[in-house]
């Protein structure tokens, strides 16, 4: 999960990439290098850091989450506000990662229970004003893990569907460095939850104070190499996305340290770069590479950047809308990983249906509001899990036909991602319904 703070005082990199344009173009970079997930802040969280107003927010992220989401990027966005949270994943973010904790609004348990949308419980106490006062434990591991549960019954009470919740034991979030150090060596019990864990080391203070000379704690930027080093014994420890400011560096280490142990990267896990050939710079796609349980190419991160297929060829000149390449993170397969982990799908729509009405009176009710298709497929991709595509897609179609004034439809599903142990580009699922 590669971080993109669009922010001007973020505690490692505040102010590098605080407009739209140059966010947009380090998101691509981030990817290029090979985060599976963009976490896009427009608010600094961290010690002692000022709030801003939701409206600040959203004018901070809203252009960078609509340009990233239209490349087909798999996204999560840092936000304390509900509203905050509700626009963005309207503008196509994916996941909402949630840094409040213990002060968790009803407002975003509201806005996460009626979207069903993966949703990041930090472990945090008080603001990121008074949360330095907060860090008195008896036994850390233990308060931790139990003040989660809390908060994720609260969630499953409201309506979250569990296997939407990611948990996070909030490393320097009313933490002090051993407490870290401690909830680390914890992983496997946070993982034994059954819920995917989410970790957040890099370029933290605890690690400046590891690396300290001469009493001076190691600065931010120079902290790289051991957040990359706290990624590899994430993954090895169960994680299931370590959150990071250089992704190459942790990319790295934690393709090592599969290839060490013998194992495979997790559905979603942080993304197995490789340096760019000659000719390739940081925004532009890799060339395809295989591998086992490797990416194929640099547009299918944590979800492949879908290039929409060209709408199939009809035996007739029936009058039809083609709705390419919606994407959503859904829990569909027939592996129990999959239904825990999660990923991308992206779904090609050809809607048959008589428009020379809705053509001659320039009316939408007319025809298939295809913003609303748009909206109910999302629905249905990250709603309930099932085994095969073959039954996604039926759902999808027999949707459709219910609610749109259509004759027939063509779904094709594409799962990217799949975990088949062979150089693959796509699968993919293709029916066809008639009313």
């Amino acid at each position: 999960m590669g971080v993109l703070n669009v922010t001007p005082d973020s505690f490692s990199d505040g102010g590098e990439h605080a407009g739209h344009e140059a966010a947009i173009a380090h998101g691509m970079r981030l990817l290029a290098e090979g985060a599976d997930v963009l976490d896009v802040g427009g608010e600094s969280t961290r010690p002692g850091s000022e709030r801003i107003t939701p409206a600040e927010e959203q004018r901070r992220i809203l252009p960078v989450v609509e340009a990233l989401a239209a490349a087909g990027a798999v996204l999560s966005v840092d936000t304390l506000h509900a509203a905050t949270a509700a626009a963005v994943l309207d503008a196509g973010a994916h996941l909402v990662n949630d840094v409040s904790g213990l002060s968790v609004t009803p407002a975003m348990v509201e806005v996460v229970a009626e979207r069903q949308a993966p949703y990041v419980l930090t472990h945090a106490r008080g603001t990121p004003a008074t949360m330095d006062g907060l860090a008195d434990y008896d036994d850390v591991v233990d308060e931790v893990l139990a003040e989660l549960e809390t908060l994720r019954d609260r969630l499953v009470a409201a309506g979250v569907a569990p296997e939407r919740i990611v948990l996070d034991p909030g490393l320097g979030f009313a933490k002090r460095g051993a407490q870290n150090w401690a909830l680390l060596r914890a992983l496997p019990r946070f993982t034994a939850t059954g819920h995917r864990v989410l970790v957040g080391a890099s370029r933290k203070r605890f690690l400046g104070a590891l690396l300290e000379t001469d009493g001076e704690a190691r600065p931010a930027a120079g902290r790289d190499t051991a957040s990359a080093a706290v990624s590899a014994l994430s993954a090895h420890a169960g994680a299931w996305a370590v959150r990071v400011h250089d992704v190459r560096a942790s990319a790295d280490a934690v393709a090592v340290a599969h290839a060490w142990l013998g194992t495979e990267p997790a559905v979603l896990r942080p993304g197995a770069a490789r340096r760019p050939r000659p000719g390739e710079g940081p925004d532009e796609p890799p060339a395809p590479r295989g591998g086992r349980g490797r990416a194929l190419r640099a547009g299918d991160r944590a979800g492949r950047q879908h290039v929409p297929a060209a709408p199939p060829r009809v035996p007739d000149r029936r009058d039809r809308i083609n709705l390419l390449g919606i994407g959503a993170v859904g829990y569909h397969g027939v592996l129990d990983q999959e239904k825990r982990s999660g990923q991308p799908f992206f779904v090609d729509l050809v809607m048959y249906l008589d428009l020379s009405r809705a053509g001659a009176e320039d009316d939408v009710a007319l025809t298939a509001h295809y913003g609303e298709v748009a909206e109910e497929v999302r629905d249905m991709v990250i709603g309930p899990s099932v085994n095969l595509l073959e039954t996604l897609a039926d759902r999808i179609a027999r949707r459709l036909l219910e609610r749109f004034p259509l004759e027939a439809v063509e779904v094709t599903v594409h799962k990217p991602k799949a975990p088949i142990e062979v150089t693959f580009s796509d699968v993919s699922v293709t029916i066809y319904r008639e009313r």
